[in-house]
């Protein structure tokens, strides 16, 4: 992961017109670090991470460079590729795999997470092993059915 922070400390700190001495003040540290900070030698320590936020009065996001609509365009498209190979009745497993790739980059996104059991779900059905039948609203399991 490339993280920009000290380029997004820069420019926050040049568009509010904000010396780096005056920054290391209100921050307790030196201005040698917010020059480290700014050429990318180094980075704040994390305690240091909210109190820039407030500062400039941005998010902690935005200081990592997220870009929350990109974020949710992405999903979306991750989801919509998904619904497309579903009705197109792909193989679970393509799904699986796809699902799988999306969570690798967003882990805790509960429509991915959802996605992802539906696909098993349904691979676990085609195997044969599970069944739904109308058995007074309750599943059947199927397996011995299955083996006889």
């Amino acid at each position: 992961m490339n993280i920009k922070i000290g380029a997004k400390i820069k420019a926050l700190r040049k568009r509010d017109d904000i010396t780096q001495e005056r920054l290391a003040e209100v921050l307790g540290v030196t201005n040698q670090a917010i020059s480290r900070w700014e050429s990318e030698t180094g980075y704040p320590d994390i305690e240091y991470i909210s109190p820039l936020a407030n500062f400039f009065n941005v998010t902690t996001d935005y200081l990592f460079d997220h870009d929350l609509a990109e974020k949710r365009k992405k999903i979306d498209e991750y989801c919509e590729e998904f619904d497309i190979h579903r009705r197109a009745n792909k193989p679970p497993q393509e799904r699986i795999d796809m699902m799988r790739m999306a969570l690798a980059e967003f882990p805790a996104e509960e429509q991915l997470l959802f996605r992802l059991a539906k696909a098993l779900y349904h691979k676990w059905c085609g195997y044969g092993w599970y069944s739904v039948c109308i058995d007074g609203g309750h599943p059947v399991n199927d397996y011995e059915k299955h083996n006889n």
